[in-house]
Protein backbone atom coordinates (compact mmCIF):
# COMPACT_ATOMS: atom_id res chain seq x y z
CA UNK A 1 0.00 0.00 0.00
CA UNK A 2 1.12 3.54 -0.69
CA UNK A 3 2.12 5.61 2.30
CA UNK A 4 -0.20 8.35 3.53
CA UNK A 5 1.50 11.66 2.77
CA UNK A 6 1.18 14.22 5.57
CA UNK A 7 1.75 17.96 5.92
CA UNK A 8 2.17 19.33 9.45
CA UNK A 9 0.59 22.79 9.76
CA UNK A 10 2.32 24.37 12.76
CA UNK A 11 5.68 22.89 13.74
CA UNK A 12 5.83 24.09 17.33
CA UNK A 13 6.12 21.84 20.38
CA UNK A 14 3.28 19.48 19.45
CA UNK A 15 3.83 19.66 15.71
CA UNK A 16 7.49 18.76 16.21
CA UNK A 17 6.46 15.78 18.31
CA UNK A 18 4.13 14.65 15.55
CA UNK A 19 6.90 14.87 12.96
CA UNK A 20 9.26 12.78 15.10
CA UNK A 21 6.51 10.23 15.81
CA UNK A 22 5.56 9.82 12.15
CA UNK A 23 9.14 9.24 11.03
CA UNK A 24 8.95 5.85 12.76
CA UNK A 25 5.61 4.82 11.19
CA UNK A 26 5.65 2.42 8.25
CA UNK A 27 2.56 3.75 6.52
CA UNK A 28 3.18 7.49 6.82
CA UNK A 29 5.45 9.90 4.97
CA UNK A 30 5.93 13.48 6.12
CA UNK A 31 6.09 15.65 3.00
CA UNK A 32 5.68 19.23 4.23
CA UNK A 33 5.84 21.54 7.21
CA UNK A 34 4.28 24.97 7.72
CA UNK A 35 5.84 27.21 10.37
CA UNK A 36 4.97 30.57 11.93
CA UNK A 37 8.25 31.68 13.51
CA UNK A 38 10.51 33.58 11.11
CA UNK A 39 13.63 31.86 12.42
CA UNK A 40 12.25 28.48 11.29
CA UNK A 41 11.45 29.50 7.70
CA UNK A 42 13.81 27.99 5.11
CA UNK A 43 15.36 25.48 7.52
CA UNK A 44 15.16 21.72 7.10
CA UNK A 45 12.03 20.32 8.74
CA UNK A 46 14.04 17.63 10.51
CA UNK A 47 16.15 20.30 12.18
CA UNK A 48 13.09 22.40 13.11
CA UNK A 49 11.32 19.38 14.62
CA UNK A 50 14.37 18.15 16.52
CA UNK A 51 14.43 14.88 14.60
CA UNK A 52 18.20 14.62 14.73
CA UNK A 53 18.52 14.27 10.96
CA UNK A 54 17.78 16.07 7.73
CA UNK A 55 14.51 15.25 5.97
CA UNK A 56 15.14 17.18 2.77
CA UNK A 57 11.97 19.19 3.40
CA UNK A 58 12.14 22.98 3.64
CA UNK A 59 9.95 24.52 6.35
CA UNK A 60 7.68 27.16 4.82
CA UNK A 61 5.45 29.94 6.09
CA UNK A 62 3.30 29.89 2.94
CA UNK A 63 0.43 27.37 3.18
CA UNK A 64 -0.75 28.05 -0.38
CA UNK A 65 2.64 27.11 -1.81
CA UNK A 66 2.94 24.00 0.35
CA UNK A 67 -0.57 22.79 -0.49
CA UNK A 68 -0.15 23.37 -4.22
CA UNK A 69 3.39 22.02 -4.57
CA UNK A 70 3.25 18.96 -2.33
CA UNK A 71 1.26 15.88 -3.25
CA UNK A 72 -0.35 15.12 0.09
CA UNK A 73 -3.33 13.33 1.63
CA UNK A 74 -3.68 14.76 5.13
CA UNK A 75 -2.92 18.00 6.95
CA UNK A 76 -2.28 17.78 10.68
CA UNK A 77 -3.41 21.23 11.80
CA UNK A 78 -1.49 22.09 14.99
CA UNK A 79 -1.45 25.86 14.57
CA UNK A 80 -1.99 28.50 17.22
CA UNK A 81 -5.46 29.13 18.62
CA UNK A 82 -6.53 32.30 16.82
CA UNK A 83 -9.27 33.90 14.75
CA UNK A 84 -7.61 32.35 11.70
CA UNK A 85 -8.28 28.73 12.75
CA UNK A 86 -11.28 28.25 10.50
CA UNK A 87 -9.65 29.89 7.48
CA UNK A 88 -6.50 27.77 7.93
CA UNK A 89 -8.58 24.60 7.93
CA UNK A 90 -10.72 25.77 5.03
CA UNK A 91 -7.62 26.53 2.96
CA UNK A 92 -6.49 22.92 3.34
CA UNK A 93 -9.98 21.61 2.62
CA UNK A 94 -10.29 23.70 -0.55
CA UNK A 95 -6.94 22.27 -1.64
CA UNK A 96 -8.51 18.80 -1.48
CA UNK A 97 -6.75 17.69 1.71
CA UNK A 98 -8.15 15.80 4.67
CA UNK A 99 -7.64 17.67 7.94
CA UNK A 100 -7.07 16.54 11.52
CA UNK A 101 -6.96 19.54 13.82
CA UNK A 102 -5.88 19.70 17.44
CA UNK A 103 -6.29 23.48 17.37
CA UNK A 104 -9.91 24.28 16.55
CA UNK A 105 -11.41 22.32 19.42
CA UNK A 106 -14.84 23.77 18.71
CA UNK A 107 -15.00 21.21 15.90
CA UNK A 108 -14.64 18.30 18.34
CA UNK A 109 -18.45 18.42 18.78
CA UNK A 110 -19.77 21.63 17.21
CA UNK A 111 -23.31 20.79 16.14
CA UNK A 112 -25.02 22.10 19.29
CA UNK A 113 -23.22 25.36 20.08
CA UNK A 114 -21.46 26.13 16.78
CA UNK A 115 -23.95 24.88 14.16
CA UNK A 116 -23.08 27.52 11.56
CA UNK A 117 -19.35 26.75 11.83
CA UNK A 118 -20.11 23.03 11.64
CA UNK A 119 -22.25 23.50 8.54
CA UNK A 120 -19.62 25.60 6.76
CA UNK A 121 -16.85 23.09 7.39
CA UNK A 122 -19.04 20.07 6.66
CA UNK A 123 -20.31 21.47 3.35
CA UNK A 124 -16.82 22.50 2.24
CA UNK A 125 -15.39 19.08 3.13
CA UNK A 126 -18.14 17.24 1.24
CA UNK A 127 -17.77 19.57 -1.74
CA UNK A 128 -14.06 18.77 -1.92
CA UNK A 129 -14.38 15.07 -1.10
CA UNK A 130 -12.35 15.21 2.13
CA UNK A 131 -12.83 14.59 5.84
CA UNK A 132 -12.24 16.94 8.79
CA UNK A 133 -11.74 15.73 12.37
CA UNK A 134 -10.88 17.57 15.57
CA UNK A 135 -9.17 15.38 18.16
CA UNK A 136 -6.30 15.20 20.60
CA UNK A 137 -6.00 14.21 24.24
CA UNK A 138 -8.64 16.63 25.55
CA UNK A 139 -11.00 16.96 23.79
CA UNK A 140 -11.03 13.91 21.57
CA UNK A 141 -10.07 11.17 24.01
CA UNK A 142 -9.74 11.39 27.79
CA UNK A 143 -12.58 13.82 28.55
CA UNK A 144 -15.18 12.52 26.08
CA UNK A 145 -14.39 9.37 24.09
CA UNK A 146 -13.05 7.36 27.04
CA UNK A 147 -16.03 7.99 29.38
CA UNK A 148 -18.44 7.20 26.55
CA UNK A 149 -16.68 3.92 25.74
CA UNK A 150 -16.64 2.78 29.36
CA UNK A 151 -20.29 3.73 29.83
CA UNK A 152 -20.98 0.93 27.34
CA UNK A 153 -20.44 -1.68 30.08
CA UNK A 154 -22.80 0.07 32.50
CA UNK A 155 -26.47 -0.78 32.93
CA UNK A 156 -27.05 2.84 33.94
CA UNK A 157 -25.05 6.04 34.47
CA UNK A 158 -25.82 8.78 36.96
CA UNK A 159 -22.69 10.93 36.86
CA UNK A 160 -19.38 11.26 34.99
CA UNK A 161 -16.30 12.91 36.50
CA UNK A 162 -12.99 13.39 34.69
CA UNK A 163 -9.98 14.80 36.55
CA UNK A 164 -6.58 15.51 35.05
CA UNK A 165 -3.31 16.82 36.44
CA UNK A 166 -0.98 17.58 33.55
CA UNK A 167 2.52 18.97 33.07
CA UNK A 168 2.25 21.85 30.62
CA UNK A 169 6.01 22.21 30.25
CA UNK A 170 5.61 20.93 26.68
CA UNK A 171 3.87 24.04 25.44
CA UNK A 172 5.76 26.90 23.85
CA UNK A 173 6.14 30.47 25.11
CA UNK A 174 3.39 31.93 22.92
CA UNK A 175 0.82 29.40 24.16
CA UNK A 176 1.72 29.86 27.82
CA UNK A 177 1.71 33.64 27.52
CA UNK A 178 -1.68 33.57 25.81
CA UNK A 179 -3.02 31.61 28.78
CA UNK A 180 -1.62 34.06 31.30
CA UNK A 181 1.38 32.07 32.54
CA UNK A 182 4.13 34.28 33.99
CA UNK A 183 1.67 37.02 34.97
CA UNK A 184 0.39 38.16 38.33
CA UNK A 185 -2.86 36.67 39.59
CA UNK A 186 -4.71 39.92 38.81
CA UNK A 187 -3.31 40.03 35.27
CA UNK A 188 -4.26 36.38 34.77
CA UNK A 189 -7.85 37.00 35.78
CA UNK A 190 -8.17 40.10 33.61
CA UNK A 191 -6.67 38.37 30.58
CA UNK A 192 -8.85 35.27 30.74
CA UNK A 193 -12.11 36.83 31.94
CA UNK A 194 -14.85 35.88 29.51
CA UNK A 195 -12.56 34.10 27.05
CA UNK A 196 -14.53 31.97 24.58
CA UNK A 197 -11.70 29.43 24.46
CA UNK A 198 -10.36 28.25 27.81
CA UNK A 199 -7.02 26.49 28.37
CA UNK A 200 -8.61 23.06 27.99
CA UNK A 201 -11.51 23.61 25.60
CA UNK A 202 -14.82 25.40 25.26
CA UNK A 203 -16.79 24.01 28.21
CA UNK A 204 -19.66 22.77 26.11
CA UNK A 205 -17.62 20.66 23.67
CA UNK A 206 -16.92 17.60 25.80
CA UNK A 207 -20.04 18.07 27.92
CA UNK A 208 -22.18 18.06 24.78
CA UNK A 209 -20.57 14.92 23.41
CA UNK A 210 -20.98 12.93 26.62
CA UNK A 211 -24.52 14.17 27.26
CA UNK A 212 -25.57 13.43 23.68
CA UNK A 213 -24.14 9.90 23.86
CA UNK A 214 -26.00 9.20 27.12
CA UNK A 215 -29.22 10.78 25.94
CA UNK A 216 -29.04 13.55 28.55
CA UNK A 217 -30.30 17.08 28.02
CA UNK A 218 -28.22 19.49 30.08
CA UNK A 219 -30.11 22.41 31.60
CA UNK A 220 -27.01 24.60 32.02
CA UNK A 221 -23.22 24.57 32.13
CA UNK A 222 -20.78 26.34 34.42
CA UNK A 223 -17.06 27.04 34.39
CA UNK A 224 -14.55 28.22 36.96
CA UNK A 225 -10.91 29.06 36.24
CA UNK A 226 -8.35 29.80 38.93
CA UNK A 227 -4.59 30.41 38.71
CA UNK A 228 -1.84 28.31 40.28
CA UNK A 229 1.15 30.34 41.44
CA UNK A 230 4.77 29.24 41.41
CA UNK A 231 6.62 28.36 44.61
CA UNK A 232 10.02 29.01 43.04
CA UNK A 233 11.67 30.59 40.02
CA UNK A 234 11.22 28.50 36.88
CA UNK A 235 12.50 28.44 33.34
CA UNK A 236 10.53 26.36 30.83
CA UNK A 237 12.20 24.19 28.22
CA UNK A 238 11.44 26.87 25.63
CA UNK A 239 13.04 29.64 27.68
CA UNK A 240 10.08 31.30 29.42
CA UNK A 241 10.93 32.55 32.90
CA UNK A 242 8.36 32.46 35.71
CA UNK A 243 9.17 34.21 38.96
CA UNK A 244 7.99 33.03 42.42
CA UNK A 245 4.42 34.11 43.08
CA UNK A 246 3.64 34.43 39.38
CA UNK A 247 1.13 32.23 37.58
CA UNK A 248 2.59 28.87 36.54
CA UNK A 249 -0.66 27.02 35.89
CA UNK A 250 -4.42 26.88 36.28
CA UNK A 251 -7.27 24.83 37.67
CA UNK A 252 -10.37 24.70 35.49
CA UNK A 253 -13.67 23.03 36.38
CA UNK A 254 -16.56 22.77 33.93
CA UNK A 255 -19.87 21.19 34.85
CA UNK A 256 -23.03 20.12 33.08
CA UNK A 257 -26.23 20.28 35.10
CA UNK A 258 -29.54 18.43 35.13
CA UNK A 259 -32.30 19.09 37.67
CA UNK A 260 -29.94 21.31 39.65
CA UNK A 261 -27.28 18.60 39.96
CA UNK A 262 -23.86 18.39 38.29
CA UNK A 263 -23.97 15.19 36.25
CA UNK A 264 -20.80 15.78 34.21
CA UNK A 265 -17.74 17.35 35.86
CA UNK A 266 -14.46 17.96 34.04
CA UNK A 267 -11.56 19.15 36.18
CA UNK A 268 -8.14 20.01 34.78
CA UNK A 269 -5.02 21.23 36.53
CA UNK A 270 -2.29 22.28 34.10
CA UNK A 271 1.04 23.39 35.60
CA UNK A 272 4.59 23.94 34.43
CA UNK A 273 6.94 21.59 36.35
CA UNK A 274 4.36 19.65 38.36
CA UNK A 275 6.78 18.01 40.75
CA UNK A 276 8.17 21.35 41.90
CA UNK A 277 4.63 22.28 42.92
CA UNK A 278 4.13 19.02 44.80
CA UNK A 279 1.79 17.57 42.16
CA UNK A 280 1.83 14.24 40.32
CA UNK A 281 0.76 13.74 36.72
CA UNK A 282 -2.39 11.63 36.43
CA UNK A 283 -5.79 11.35 34.75
CA UNK A 284 -8.88 9.85 36.32
CA UNK A 285 -12.31 8.94 34.94
CA UNK A 286 -15.08 8.09 37.39
CA UNK A 287 -18.49 6.81 36.35
CA UNK A 288 -21.18 6.61 39.02
CA UNK A 289 -23.81 4.11 38.00
CA UNK A 290 -24.41 0.39 37.77
CA UNK A 291 -21.65 -0.54 38.23
CA UNK A 292 -19.43 2.28 39.52
CA UNK A 293 -16.20 2.51 37.52
CA UNK A 294 -12.84 4.20 38.19
CA UNK A 295 -10.28 4.37 35.39
CA UNK A 296 -6.88 5.75 36.37
CA UNK A 297 -3.88 6.77 34.25
CA UNK A 298 -0.97 7.27 36.63
CA UNK A 299 2.26 9.15 36.04
CA UNK A 300 1.18 10.19 32.55
CA UNK A 301 4.12 12.54 31.87
CA UNK A 302 4.87 11.84 28.21
CA UNK A 303 4.43 14.73 25.78
CA UNK A 304 3.09 12.16 23.31
CA UNK A 305 -0.21 12.12 25.21
CA UNK A 306 -1.09 15.48 23.71
CA UNK A 307 -0.65 14.59 20.03
CA UNK A 308 -0.53 10.81 19.45
CA UNK A 309 -4.28 10.32 19.09
CA UNK A 310 -4.37 12.80 16.21
CA UNK A 311 -1.61 10.91 14.38
CA UNK A 312 -3.11 7.49 15.12
CA UNK A 313 -6.48 8.64 13.73
CA UNK A 314 -5.03 9.18 10.23
CA UNK A 315 -6.19 5.78 8.84
CA UNK A 316 -9.72 6.29 10.17
CA UNK A 317 -9.93 9.75 8.60
CA UNK A 318 -8.60 8.46 5.29
CA UNK A 319 -11.33 5.80 5.18
CA UNK A 320 -14.19 7.99 6.44
CA UNK A 321 -16.92 9.50 4.28
CA UNK A 322 -16.33 13.14 3.27
CA UNK A 323 -17.53 15.78 5.70
CA UNK A 324 -17.01 16.94 9.26
CA UNK A 325 -16.78 13.99 11.66
CA UNK A 326 -16.14 13.50 15.36
CA UNK A 327 -14.40 10.71 17.26
CA UNK A 328 -17.86 9.26 17.94
CA UNK A 329 -18.34 8.73 14.20
CA UNK A 330 -15.10 6.83 13.58
CA UNK A 331 -13.73 3.41 14.53
CA UNK A 332 -11.49 3.57 17.59
CA UNK A 333 -7.91 4.57 16.70
CA UNK A 334 -5.05 2.27 17.72
CA UNK A 335 -1.30 2.84 17.87
CA UNK A 336 0.15 2.76 14.37
CA UNK A 337 2.95 0.35 13.51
Amino acid sequence: MEKVRVIVYGVGAMGSGMVRMMLDKEGIEVVGGIVFAEEKVGRDLGEVAGAGRSLGIVASSDPDTVFSSMKADVVLHVARISRQMESEIMKAVEAGLNVITTTDIRLAYPWIHWPELAQRVDEAAKRNGVTVLSTGFRPGFITDLLPIVFSGICASVEKVVVRGVEDWTLFGISTLMRLGFGNTVDEFKKRLAGRPVSPASPPSTELDMIADALGWELSETSRTLEPVTSKKRKRTRHGMEIEPGMVCGFKEVTSGMMDGQAVIVLELIGVVDLEEEGLESSNFVSIKGEPDLDIVMKDSKSDALFYSHAVNAIPQVMEAKPGLVTVRDLPVAAALK
